[in-house]
């Protein structure tokens, strides 16, 4: 019996045994939907998209409905998010590039956005960027040098 769940935290790490010191095979992003297989104590064992699997601490998982809003990928390294629009001081997480956020409502120079938990939040505008576009390509992968 299967179920799916989204990834309720910026970034959640998969193991490839259901304990914290085990192997770190892949990492789940914010709002990434996965397929839940096998339940064992707190732990549940993941299908992704990507077609990686493994083991992920239930904490990092919440039940959500399927939102029709319309989603932004993150382009940039890090992107802070805001429970207050503009203020520095109400930074409610760091997002990491490629996170995929629905965006609630189209402001002048941010999003307001929705989290995991029902939340409303805020976070600046990204330059859009054409995927297919070579320099693009180019430029995003230049910003991308020493990321482990």
């Amino acid at each position: 019996m299967s179920r799916k769940a989204i990834i309720s935290t910026a970034v959640a790490p998969i193991h490839k045994e259901p304990i914290f010191s085990s192997e770190m095979i892949t990492q789940a992003l914010i709002w990434e939907f996965v397929e839940v297989i096998e339940e064992s104590n707190d732990w549940v064992y993941v299908l992704m998209d990507d077609g990686y699997n493994g083991w992920l601490h239930s904490f990092y998982l919440c039940q959500s409905e399927f939102l029709s809003y319309k989603f932004q990928y993150l382009i940039k390294r890090s992107t802070p998010i805001y429970r207050e629009q503009h203020k520095i001081d109400s930074v409610v997480s760091i997002l990491s590039f490629g996170s995929r956020i629905p965006i609630f409502q189209e402001l002048d120079a941010s999003y307001k956005i929705v989290l995991p938990d029902g939340s409303l939040a805020y976070m600046d505008k990204q330059v859009k960027s054409d995927v297919y576009d070579r320099k693009s390509i180019v430029k995003l992968a230049i910003s991308l040098q020493r990321v482990p």
